[in-house]
């Protein structure tokens, strides 16, 4: 062997390694609904809007009828609706060494101050899907204050939605339940009769059927549903194939997926965890790390046998809904084993791995906590609704301070560092309840 002149580790000695200015982003979420959604500025303690309740009476009458009867002289009657607003902060803090002697290529600052409103703009991008109110409004002598450390996303609205029994005309009248639900229920295999289910075409025209406040703007669904449906459309009579059913939309020249003339938008914070089959109960207590007795047996459920009692969600003090899996020996009853408690689990509700915590961590899960039992998690979720103010889903933001703002805290006291805030006033809500419908229980193909 022949022995060199210079080794390798003797010429990096006098080379370096060109670092190239700019951050190649390796986190991202497709969400093309996000740049569609109109907001709608305010200060004050709401935003109170007035939604329609019941609708006046008239009645046909023959000469000399007597007039003084209620469905000749009842009036409509309003329920007021409050939004409220949110903020969202995230903090730089900067040791000025730092910032000052390693900037010469990439700005330390800059570098974390995006980084740090991507993280903003994704937490509330996932919050108008998947995010449920801790609590109500705090209230006043002048009426609710609205200011909440959280609000309701398009589930937890949708969740909470009840039918108007003066509405019999709606497609799905329910006499006063939820109209704007489509829940899937499989009708044929070892499945039959249970929640969940692959979703088709006629399911899609059922959702958008149920949105009557106005022209359907917009479908939205999880990569893994816009995969289904590409198939569907494929499978159809006239073999129609992805090529024929993009057209060139929405001020982009991309191609962009229609169903029915309406946008099909893609967006992967629609989870595809959702629990599927469910039974819905309470903690009654907490015996040990690993097991909980229930004030029900979830059996009793027509749909869940103890077989199929696989997952247990249970609402924590915290407000985190923790998932942990059920024992593989359960044969029915109020106490479920878990299989164990250490881990972690994807939360939708906050788009992040959290730790599983034993049940009886201290006053994590008290008597009355709130239990989904369920067979599967791998549910998805389709919407269809109505954009804009006065009539369907709309952002809100403080009229004094839209938008993110960067907020320079000063100097630390006690270290060499700069401190900086970046700070985002927000909401989310629905004017019309009939402007906004979804289909859950989506299995994915092959399910």
């Amino acid at each position: 062997m022949a022995i060199q002149v210079t080794s390798l580790s003797e010429a990096a000695k006098l080379s370096n390694n060109l670092l190239v200015e700019g951050i190649v982003e390796d986190i991202t979420t497709v969400d093309q609904f996000f740049r569609f959604l109109p907001f709608v500025a305010f200060e004050g303690l709401a935003y109170t809007f007035t939604r329609e309740n019941q609708i006046a009476l008239a009645g046909f009458s023959a000469p000399g009828t007597n007039l003084d009867q209620a469905k000749y002289r009842t009036g409509a009657t309003h329920q007021l609706v409050n939004v409220n607003l949110t903020q969202i902060i995230g903090e730089v803090i900067l040791d000025d060494h730092i910032s000052k002697q390693f900037s010469e290529t990439n700005d330390q600052l800059s570098v974390q101050l995006s980084s740090k409103a991507k993280a903003m703009g994704r937490l509330y991008s996932n919050a108008i899907i998947n995010l449920k109110r801790a609590s109500s409004l705090t209230q006043s002598n002048n009426g609710p204050i609205g200011i909440n450390n959280r609000f309701n996303g398009m589930a937890s609205i949708l969740d909470a939605e009840q039918g108007n029994v003066s509405d019999v005309n709606h497609p799905f009248y329910n006499n006063g339940a939820s109209t704007q639900t489509l829940e899937l229920v499989e009708d044929s295999g070892p499945r039959a009769d249970k929640p969940g289910r692959v979703f088709t075409l006629e399911d899609l025209d059922d959702v958008i059927d149920r949105v009557t406040a106005g022209q359907v703007d917009f479908l939205m669904m999880h990569s893994r549903d816009i995969r289904t449906l590409r198939v569907l459309l494929r499978n159809t009579g006239g073999g129609t194939d992805a090529a024929q059913i993009q057209q060139s939309g929405l001020g982009s020249a991309r191609p962009q997926l229609y169903y029915q003339d309406i946008p099909v938008f893609r967006n992967d914070f629609i989870s595809r965890f959702d629990a599927v089959n469910t039974f819905e109960t309470t903690v009654s207590s907490v015996t040990d790390a690993d097991t909980v007795v229930l004030a029900a047996d979830p059996t009793s459920s027509p749909t869940l046998a103890a077989a199929d009692v696989k997952h247990v969600l249970i609402r924590g003090s915290d407000d985190v809904l923790y998932r942990y899996e059920v024992a593989s020996g359960y044969a029915g009853g109020a106490t479920i084993d878990m299989d164990s408690v250490a881990g972690s689990f994807f939360d939708p509700e906050q788009n992040t791995q959290v730790a599983r915590l034993a049940l009886n961590t201290a006053a994590l899960f008290p008597a009355g906590s709130a239990v989904i039992v369920s067979e599967r998690l791998d549910g998805s979720t389709i919407y269809a609704g109505v954009m804009g103010q006065g009539v369907g889903v709309t952002g809100f933001t403080n009229s004094k301070q839209a938008g993110l703002s960067l907020k320079y805290v000063g100097p630390r006291e006690d270290e060499n560092a700069e401190q900086y805030r970046m700070v985002w006033y927000v909401g989310f809500d629905l004017y019309s309840r009939l402007a906004l419908a979804r289909m859950k229980g989506i299995l994915p193909l092959g399910a």
